[in-house]
């Protein structure tokens, strides 16, 4: 058939085929790889949002985290006194009890340490104080408002109140029988 064409039919119908061969080549191969670019592109755009949200919570975890640090740090020093061995511990609650006494003006005439016992957690030990003071009824509810605002943590195990003898013309003091117990960090016997 070719034969009986012209040559510029022959050319004509050459260009019509060799344009219908690229057109082929062009959807058969580069369509395809245009389109893996195309998808290629947005998975990276995709991925590298990932990556910048994946990196924000990365920052907000590590900061998290230092507060977290800082809040365990922060409730460990309401929950128990800070020492290097118990016998500091137990210096500083009473230092602490001896100052919440002079600040609501009681007179305390003695003060014990009572044996530690640990918790049942096991992870801190109970400590405790008996004190024996006087003082007015107003004074008495300052020292105990003092001792539940108190930081690091103070609980009265026991009270007992009894009038004493009121002398003319002074004002009605009580003597005060106290027990108080605190937090301490339970520490390893060593040999």
């Amino acid at each position: 058939m070719m034969a009986v064409l012209s040559p510029g039919m022959r050319r004509v119908i050459a260009v019509g085929l060799a344009m219908a061969a690229l057109a082929a080549v062009a959807l058969g191969v580069v369509w395809p790889a245009a389109s893996r670019a195309r998808f290629l592109q947005e998975e990276i755009a995709a991925q590298r949002e990932m990556l910048g949200k994946l990196m924000s919570m990365a920052a907000i975890r590590n900061a998290t985290g230092a507060q977290a640090a800082q809040s365990s740090r922060n409730l460990a020093a309401e929950v128990h006194f800070a020492g290097d061995s118990e016998a500091v511990e137990l210096a500083n609650l009473q230092a602490a009890f001896r100052s919440l006494a002079k600040t609501a003006d009681v007179r305390l005439q003695s003060l014990r340490t009572l044996t530690s016992s640990p918790t049942p957690g096991g992870d801190l030990m109970l400590a405790g104080l008996h004190a024996t003071l006087q003082a007015r009824l107003e004074a008495l509810q300052m020292l105990l408002h003092g001792i539940e605002a108190h930081r690091p943590v103070l609980m009265v195990e026991g009270l007992v109140v009894t009038p004493m003898p009121v002398q003319p013309g002074a004002e009605r003091v009580l003597q005060i029988d106290l027990r108080i117990s605190a937090f301490l960090q339970k520490r390893e016997k060593t040999p």
